[in-house]
């Protein structure tokens, strides 16, 4: 609750683009409101319709977490992807079940020291603000940080033979929401390669092929446009519809 009440107590912040673990937010999305059915929409009298479409809605996207093969979170687990997110949200209850099987979850608890050593913990909520557990940390990762990072290890490399198991919904979701931040932080290399990999997994997806075909072509404008990318270039850009 506290965690939410930063981003919707401050305006400027309702435009941030938020990376989070599932226990770590609970905002209203864009997805959340596409999720309604039209039958209930139908049913909300006028009023309820005015409060609905006045709300705040974020832009915030969720870092997949399995119960029962939790090593399938694996992919999602490495601090390359979120270099143009305005904030990451982690939560300790998640992080603390990673952290008890360090061996099994190996690139998990890296994407957390990487977020202590690398970004900085602009807030946190937990026993200090008199809160109950889990306690939440909300870190932004500075473009400083970000080309360390990149000059060491060079970007996310999309190997199908090293990605394992993945849910096909949860990993076409989580890349859309990577190449759309980028996009609209004009980073147009980063938003080429995610798009790019959307375009690839598509056919797996069940994506229709005009659909494809449309986003093929942004994949090509984009790589047509890609180019040195600068800090000044971080903001300001609209973001393409949802696929």
């Amino acid at each position: 609750h506290l965690a939410n009440q930063m981003f919707l107590d401050d305006p400027p912040l309702r435009r941030a683009h938020i990376a989070s673990e599932v226990l770590g937010l609970s905002l209203p999305t864009a997805r959340t409101l596409d999720a309604f059915s039209a039958g209930l929409v139908a049913r909300l009298t006028p009023q309820q319709k005015r409060q609905v479409k006045a709300k705040p809605v974020f832009d915030v996207d969720f870092i997949p977490m399995y119960t029962v093969q939790p090593e399938m979170s694996a992919f999602y687990y490495d601090v390359r992807h979120y270099s143009d997110y305005d904030f990451v949200v982690v939560s300790q209850n998640i992080r603390d079940r990673y952290l008890a099987e360090p061996q099994r979850f190996a690139t998990q608890v890296a994407f957390y020291h990487d977020l202590d050593r690398y970004a900085q913990l602009v807030q946190s909520y937990g026993a200090k603000e008199h809160a109950r557990p889990p306690d939440i940390f909300i870190y932004q990762l500075p473009p400083e940080s970000t080309a360390v990072i990149l000059k060491s290890r060079g970007p996310v490399v999309f190997d199908p033979a090293r990605l394992g198991p993945l849910v096909n919904s949860d990993f076409m979701l989580f890349v859309e929401g990577v190449a759309r931040t980028a996009y609209a932080h004009l980073d147009w290399p980063m938003a080429a390669r995610y798009y790019r990999l959307l375009w690839a997994a598509a056919p797996q997806a069940g994506m229709a092929p005009a659909q494809r075909e449309a986003l093929g072509r942004m994949v090509a404008q984009l790589e047509a446009r890609a180019g040195p990318r600068t800090d000044t270039t971080r903001r300001g850009a609209e973001a393409p519809a949802r696929p």
